[in-house]
């Protein structure tokens, strides 16, 4: 059981570790390896604790990366089910973006960070979405935690630190290819608004809806790296 836990946590479709420490382009360790692009000056960082790399991204640059659209075709979901995961430190709430990839209420998903400290997932069609929000409070500023957003099925859950958090259930119906649009971290589906604040951590997306065990897996044999 260990072992396909450790195994299946490497089988993610993206998977950016900010090894880099330096300059505008950061590495996707996960095949076909998206070519990833840092947009505006988001700050390279290395924890005092392991001098770990982390970037920090600051809206008011504003600062994003971008996954061009044809280099996204893997991670444009559709009818398949999903997993979105990322380490987080905040520095402000508000309407945040850790992951777009489409129009809201046109086509694809979108990952959200609201005002109250909850998250919330969006799957869009032409004219409707549907949504799921976490309890209010969930995220924190100033504080390191391993967000997830899972969908399967009808069905998206959210996580932090391993643990459910899902508050408010939408029914979820396919969202409409995004096919064309780039994919984002830290920024909405135009790469204007709902800008990321704080520093971030080796964001993931995975092709399958990762089950409460194996997310509990995953923070527990990193949290030790973000001192949590």
């Amino acid at each position: 059981m260990l072992y396909d836990l450790m195994r299946t946590n490497f089988q993610a479709l993206l998977d950016i570790r900010f090894l880099e420490g330096t300059g505008t382009a950061v590495n996707d360790f996960a095949k076909p390896h998206h070519l990833c692009t840092c947009t505006g000056a988001p700050t390279w960082a290395s924890l005092a604790l392991n001098n770990l790399n982390v970037l920090d991204f600051n809206p008011a640059t504003p600062d994003y990366i971008i996954i061009a659209a044809a280099a996204a075709v893997d991670i444009n979901f559709t009818a398949g089910d999903f997993s979105l995961g990322v380490w987080i430190e905040p520095d402000a709430l508000g309407v945040r973006n850790p992951m777009t990839k489409g129009v809201h209420e046109t086509d694809g998903y979108a990952w959200q960070i609201q005002g109250d400290g909850s998250m919330s997932l969006y799957t869009s069609q032409a004219g409707a979405h549907q949504v799921t929000h976490s309890v209010a409070g969930d995220i924190v500023v100033n504080t390191w935690q391993f967000i997830v957003a899972t969908r399967d099925g009808a069905n998206v859950r959210l996580y932090t630190n391993g643990i459910d958090v899902t508050g408010t259930y939408g029914v979820h119906i396919d969202p409409v290819s995004a096919v064309a649009n780039n994919f984002y971290i830290g920024v909405n589906d135009a790469a204007g608004a709902a800008w990321y604040d704080g520093a971030m951590w080796r964001p993931r997306v995975w092709g399958r809806a990762l089950p409460i065990e194996e997310i509990g897996f995953i923070f527990d044999m990193e949290r030790d790296l973000l001192g949590v």
